[in-house]
């Protein structure tokens, strides 16, 4: 499996005051290699430090063209799987209005980047544009 990177700089920006609403998040490319057997890690976006996550929302592409049960999860470095846990989204495309009990509540003290995985991959892969954010409040 190779890591990939899709964000780019500036990330992730000013933080304003204590409780303010944030939202964090962006539109993501994901590749054939992605979402087929061997492939890695996707960097998605990083969070700031002190941003505590309240929710999630995202809309995925259609990843899967094939019969296989294509599913991924969204998480961080410290856990695959903390925000999204073995999503079927994207064998048909939807909406991802659900964030995984680990993620919610969830304090981050440090930049942390937000990363998509896949566990069980497609035998037919197909290419998209996933758009995924996480939002909550800063609290510190």
């Amino acid at each position: 499996m190779v890591y990939r990177r899709d964000w780019g700089q500036p990330q992730p920006g000013g933080l304003g005051f204590m409780r303010t609403a944030k939202a964090f998040g962006r539109k993501v490319n994901i590749g054939v290699a992605d979402v087929s057997a061997g492939g890695g890690p996707v960097g998605m976006f990083k969070l700031p430090p002190f941003f505590l996550v309240l929710g999630a929302f995202g809309i995925c592409p259609d990843l899967d063209t094939g019969t296989a049960a294509l599913t991924f999860n969204i998480g961080d470095p410290g856990s695959a799987n903390r925000f999204l846990a073995a999503s079927t989204v994207g064998q048909a495309g939807g909406v991802i209005n659900t964030l995984a009990a680990t993620g919610f509540n969830y304090p981050v003290y440090s930049e942390t980047e937000v990363m998509f995985q896949v566990v069980t991959p497609s035998n037919v892969a197909a290419a998209g544009v996933l758009e995924y954010y996480l939002w909550g409040t800063i609290f510190a």
